[in-house]
């Protein structure tokens, strides 16, 4: 009996070493190098990390080894189903979590983690399964739950916890207290969670992340040392880069000016940063704007901008323009440029996510465009205004000194185009030059051979250069070309300048209009009121926008000392209180109190500022019962309004803000009433389908764009090989000069009806009446947003400059422009004195330039090229107008260099 025992004993623990032996090299091998082969693709694709915002120590699965994956799957699951009893049953369920997981099927890979946390054994499985789980929590964006549940396991007592997965745990709990803004947590977490790390991948990851926590600390030293810890032999050197750059910007942080030149300028020697040598070249010029080398620093933003042997990335373009900006703002006082600037900023972002959270250069493009313009209106008003009280001699001599200079200008443009001629432009490069392509090795296309460089450039330039940036250009090339012969036809460029009949004509052809001057007492007022209105505008740009108060005041102070009388002065005294109260000065506010009182009397500005001062005396008050049955029945309209629809609420609100215009609380009553009425309106049905359509139609637009960029990019990779067809060059080309139509949303423009025309209403009537209340700013950001957009499309006239109220002005003037192009550096740095160039541009409405074609022949040394370069970006016009409103046009230009 005792020999049948043992006998039956071996036998069962053969058969299940057997089976355990079966399961393993018939199916669990084969699925497990599967899953490596899965995994080494996903570990082999490209990240792209971004410094702008917190990296993620563990990646998000690339799309990569969907095969191998689902391979793994199957055999892992095989095992499940032949071999349920084997030994590798826990570990094929794990296996299938962990493919799941590298599929992007989360919720599919949860459920497998849980099967294992409650079938296995094992201590070290579970463990495995509880990272897995805490991974899909993060990548699932379910932090909250995340948090707690991870937390809950690593306190209990359930398992003595494996040092490395345990170390795990902790980066990406870390990570989830990062995306819910709790950084100090997650540094705590970081720094003990790395000590026990030994993926080198994975730490130099966790030190980058610790490195951008310390600087949204504020620890810059601490955060140093982070990015000194990244190792160096990170699988991608990208990330080593970018620990670097960072590097190089805490020492510029910290004050560290020289130290941090001589580190951007080591790396941009260094051989494998060629790539972002324009990039680095940022960096040193942010480097030196901040050492208050104004002059040097704006020199090296031009050389980012258009002399980098590489092309910047959009971000550091960006930058690049917001610096300019910055420079042009604070220090060389040309607000005009700056907004240029900040403009090509705004325009160069294509995500926002790879830029610094204060990045705001659209929203400073808008407001020092809107000073731009205010300023050029209340200037030209303001010079109408005093020629039109001078003497009558004065001011005939001042008409005449204006009309002499603009008719030699005049005449100097048409003696040019007499000029014009045919010219003669060899687009062969290199023929009869007795060039021998054998004589030495030129390169692939004769990139090493620079006569022939020079020559093909030339060449290139001849035959595109003039091209415009816009559709159709072709048919607007035609239609200059015939206007240009119909010209020369009459006699007006052929025999030189065309006889001007009477004075009106030529003032005419001068763009000199007369009929602006107000001649008499009662045009002399109403612009002087123009000119206060505009002032106290561009104040509320500084005080209310740009956060700029002295700038204000000044603005301000300007209307009550020169125009006292004028319908906006006391608001702009009211303005210059609300300033020095904001500053803590009572002093400058009770004195504005005063000047209130004696010429303002009874106003609705005067009493709000000495109810704010506690000035009123009783003769000027309402009776205290009447006063608190006010406040009384306020209080009961709030109560009253907890039960109510948005509608009645918003009525109701409006209706008591209108019968009270001069108590406290009524702006507030007005824009709450704004609120309910779009609460109204997002309630809709139209509104919620009008706006699911809108997102469908951007979202399907997007993903179109992004396909034709891919195609782009790969016909321009096509298009390199010299040797295809002639028939498949065509078919790329085409498709490389393809644009896609952005789709019309007219008619899925979700803020229509009643209720948003009612907001409409109410916001307008807000900013008219109360324009000091605080929710202004607010307000006339959803008026921007809530403004209808057109119904139909109306073909934009060109308007030729002749026809324009006045002539097209440059923002901040021609000289500065020239000064900022380098055209003048450049000319004496050939020996050139004087030139003048001549171009034909096309305006927008807003005063930026479309198109730009020169006249004349291509100068040898690049002047015109290098001016054609910089006027697309630095050369900005005031807003062109015909008729009081502005058009687009078109003018012939002349850029005079003097030295």
């Amino acid at each position: 009996m005792l020999l049948i025992l043992l006998l039956a004993g071996c036998t069962a623990g053969m058969k299940n070493r057997w089976v355990d032996f079966n399961a393993y090299f018939n199916t669990y091998y084969n699925a497990q190098e599967s899953y490596k082969r899965g995994y080494t693709l996903v570990q082999n694709q490209v990240v792209v990390f971004n410094p702008a915002r917190p990296v993620k120590v563990h990646l998000t699965p690339a799309r990569a080894g969907q095969a191998e994956f689902e391979k793994a799957i199957e055999k892992s699951a095989n095992i499940l189903r032949e071999y349920p009893d084997s030994r590798w049953a826990d570990d094929a369920l794990e296996l299938i979590g962990k493919s799941y997981f590298y599929l992007g099927q989360f919720y599919s890979a949860e459920q497998k983690f849980d099967e294992v946390l409650m079938a296995s054994p094992s201590d070290d499985l579970r463990q495995r399964a509880i990272l897995w789980k805490g991974r899909i929590f993060l990548e699932t964006n379910r932090n909250t739950e995340g948090i707690s549940y991870l937390d809950s396991r690593i306190v209990s007592e359930e398992f003595q916890w494996v040092p490395s997965i345990r170390a795990e745990i902790d980066l990406v709990l870390a990570q989830m207290y990062v995306r819910e803004n709790d950084y100090a947590s997650a540094e705590f977490l970081l720094k003990r969670g790395l000590k026990g790390i030994e993926d080198r991948n994975l730490s130099s990851r966790g030190y980058f992340l610790l490195g951008q926590l310390y600087l949204e600390l504020d620890k810059p030293n601490n955060a140093f040392d982070a990015f000194n810890s990244v190792d160096r032999s990170y699988k991608d050197y990208n990330l080593i880069y970018l620990s670097e750059v960072q590097k190089g910007r805490i020492l510029r942080r910290l004050g560290n000016y020289t130290q941090a030149m001589n580190h951007f300028r080591a790396m941009s020697r260094d051989d494998k940063h060629f790539d972002q040598l324009a990039d680095l070249n940022y960096e040193m010029a942010r480097t030196m704007h901040d050492q208050d080398r104004h002059e040097e620093a704006l020199d090296e933003y031009l050389d980012v901008l258009y002399n980098s042997l590489m092309p910047p990335a959009r971000v550091t373009v960006a930058l690049t323009h917001y610096g300019l900006g910055e420079l042009h703002r604070f220090e060389f006082g040309d607000y005009a440029l700056a907004a240029a600037y900040y403009d090509s900023s705004a325009r160069a972002v294509t995500d926002v996510e790879l830029l610094p959270r204060d990045f705001d250069a659209s929203a400073l493009a808008k407001s020092f465009g809107d000073y731009t313009r205010l300023s050029k209106q209340s200037a030209r008003l303001d010079s109408l205004l005093h020629v039109a009280r001078m003497p009558r001699a004065e001011r005939d001599s001042v008409i005449q000194v204006l009309r002499t200079s603009r008719l030699a200008a005049y005449e100097i443009r048409q003696r040019e185009l007499q000029r014009q001629g045919t010219t003669l432009v060899s687009t062969n490069p290199g023929a009869g030059q007795g060039q021998n392509p054998a004589q030495g090795n030129s390169g692939f296309l004769n990139h090493r051979n620079p006569q022939l460089v020079a020559q093909a450039a030339e060449s290139f330039a001849a035959v595109w250069q003039g091209r415009p940036l816009v559709d159709n250009w072709r048919r607007l090339e035609v239609t200059r070309n015939a206007r240009i012969e119909e010209a020369e036809v009459a006699g007006d460029v052929g025999g030189g300048t065309r006889t001007i009949q009477n004075r009106a004509e030529l003032d005419a052809v001068l763009q000199i209009n007369l009929n602006d001057l107000p001649l008499t007492a009662e045009k002399q007022e109403t612009t002087e009121e123009s000119i206060a209105a505009l002032e106290y505008e561009i104040g509320n740009v500084f005080y209310l926008t740009l956060n700029m108060p002295d700038s204000a005041l000044s603005h301000y102070q300007f209307v009550v000392n020169r125009f006292p009388d004028a319908k906006v002065s006391p608001q702009a005294m009211y303005s210059i209180a609300d300033v020095a109260l904001s500053a803590s000065d009572s002093l400058d506010a009770f004195s504005m109190a005063r000047l209130l009182r004696s010429s303002h009397l009874g106003s609705q500005y005067e009493r709000r500022l000495s109810r704010r001062l506690g000035l009123l005396s009783d003769d000027r008050i309402d009776s205290p019962v009447e006063r608190d049955s006010l406040s009384i029945a306020y209080d009961s309209l709030i109560v009253s309004l907890d039960s109510v629809d948005a509608i009645t609420r918003a009525n109701s609100l409006k209706q008591f803000s209108e019968a009270h215009p001069d108590f406290s609380k009524s702006g507030d009553l007005l824009y709450a009433s704004a609120q309910a009425y779009a609460e109204a309106g997002r309630t809709s049905p139209d509104y919620a389908r009008l706006t699911t359509e809108r997102q469908r139609l951007q979202r399907e637009h997007s993903q179109a764009q992004a396909e034709l960029d891919t195609l782009k990019r790969r016909a321009t990779e096509k298009l390199a090989d010299a040797e295809m067809p002639e028939d498949d060059r065509v078919m790329w080309e085409s498709i490389q000069d393809s644009t896609l139509t952005p789709p019309d949303l007219r008619d899925t423009y979700p803020f229509k009806g009643a209720e948003w025309d009612s907001t409409r209403a109410v916001l307008n009537s807000l900013v008219e009446r109360y324009p000091q209340h605080p929710a202004i700013p607010k307000a006339r950001i959803l008026l921007t947003d809530l403004t209808p957009l057109p119904e139909t499309v109306v073909d934009i006239a060109m308007v030729p400059c002749a026809e324009l109220d006045q002539p097209i002005t440059v923002r901040g003037g021609m000289d500065a422009f020239v000064t900022a192009s380098g055209v003048k550096a450049l000319m004496e740095r050939v020996g050139a004195v004087e030139a003048d160039f001549e171009f034909e541009i096309i305006l927008s409405e807003e005063g930026t330039i479309l198109n730009i074609v020169p006249i004349g022949e291509v100068d040898e040394f690049g002047f015109i090229r290098l001016l054609n370069d910089r006027m697309k970006t630095g050369l900005l016009y005031f807003p062109p107008v015909s008729g009081g409103k502005p058009v687009r046009t078109t003018c012939d230009i002349v850029i005079s260099v003097r030295p």
